[in-house]
Protein backbone atom coordinates (compact mmCIF):
# COMPACT_ATOMS: atom_id res chain seq x y z
CA UNK A 1 0.00 0.00 0.00
CA UNK A 2 1.32 3.42 -0.84
CA UNK A 3 2.08 5.51 1.67
CA UNK A 4 0.90 9.30 1.75
CA UNK A 5 4.34 10.83 0.98
CA UNK A 6 4.59 8.19 -2.39
CA UNK A 7 1.44 9.07 -3.11
CA UNK A 8 1.91 12.69 -3.16
CA UNK A 9 4.72 12.26 -5.28
CA UNK A 10 2.63 10.34 -7.92
CA UNK A 11 0.17 13.76 -7.87
CA UNK A 12 3.27 15.51 -8.78
CA UNK A 13 4.65 13.59 -11.15
CA UNK A 14 1.19 13.35 -12.72
CA UNK A 15 0.79 16.93 -12.94
CA UNK A 16 4.37 17.08 -14.43
CA UNK A 17 2.89 15.18 -17.05
CA UNK A 18 0.03 17.36 -17.55
CA UNK A 19 2.22 20.12 -17.49
CA UNK A 20 4.51 18.75 -20.50
CA UNK A 21 1.07 18.25 -22.17
CA UNK A 22 0.20 21.77 -22.37
CA UNK A 23 3.56 23.05 -23.19
CA UNK A 24 3.55 20.74 -26.41
CA UNK A 25 0.89 22.29 -27.59
CA UNK A 26 1.42 25.84 -26.77
CA UNK A 27 -1.87 27.14 -26.00
CA UNK A 28 -3.43 24.86 -24.37
CA UNK A 29 -5.21 25.51 -21.39
CA UNK A 30 -6.32 22.86 -19.04
CA UNK A 31 -9.88 23.06 -18.05
CA UNK A 32 -10.47 20.04 -16.17
CA UNK A 33 -7.31 18.92 -14.38
CA UNK A 34 -9.44 15.82 -12.75
CA UNK A 35 -9.56 15.04 -16.44
CA UNK A 36 -6.56 15.65 -17.36
CA UNK A 37 -4.57 14.23 -14.33
CA UNK A 38 -6.59 10.87 -15.15
CA UNK A 39 -5.64 10.75 -18.95
CA UNK A 40 -2.15 11.47 -18.11
CA UNK A 41 -2.22 8.48 -15.43
CA UNK A 42 -3.33 6.18 -18.20
CA UNK A 43 -0.63 7.21 -20.55
CA UNK A 44 2.05 6.82 -17.73
CA UNK A 45 0.73 3.28 -17.13
CA UNK A 46 1.06 2.72 -20.70
CA UNK A 47 4.54 3.95 -20.76
CA UNK A 48 5.86 2.13 -18.03
CA UNK A 49 4.14 -1.33 -19.47
CA UNK A 50 6.19 -0.48 -22.81
CA UNK A 51 9.34 1.05 -20.93
CA UNK A 52 9.83 -0.44 -17.33
CA UNK A 53 13.12 0.52 -16.54
CA UNK A 54 12.61 4.15 -17.26
CA UNK A 55 13.25 6.95 -14.81
CA UNK A 56 11.28 9.78 -14.14
CA UNK A 57 13.11 12.53 -16.07
CA UNK A 58 13.38 9.62 -19.24
CA UNK A 59 9.57 8.96 -18.27
CA UNK A 60 9.47 12.96 -18.88
CA UNK A 61 11.34 13.39 -21.90
CA UNK A 62 9.68 10.77 -23.27
CA UNK A 63 6.07 11.28 -23.08
CA UNK A 64 7.25 14.84 -24.04
CA UNK A 65 8.32 13.65 -27.41
CA UNK A 66 5.34 12.10 -27.41
CA UNK A 67 3.01 14.88 -27.35
CA UNK A 68 5.01 17.21 -29.62
CA UNK A 69 5.13 14.22 -32.38
CA UNK A 70 1.58 14.14 -31.97
CA UNK A 71 0.36 17.52 -31.88
CA UNK A 72 2.98 17.98 -35.57
CA UNK A 73 1.11 15.25 -36.42
CA UNK A 74 -2.23 17.01 -35.78
CA UNK A 75 -1.39 20.49 -37.53
CA UNK A 76 -0.23 18.65 -40.59
CA UNK A 77 -2.92 16.88 -41.17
Amino acid sequence: MPTKLSAAKENDFIDQIVTQFAEAHGSYEVLNKGKERKAAGILLSHYKKKFPAAGAEETLKGLRAYFENAYRLTIAG
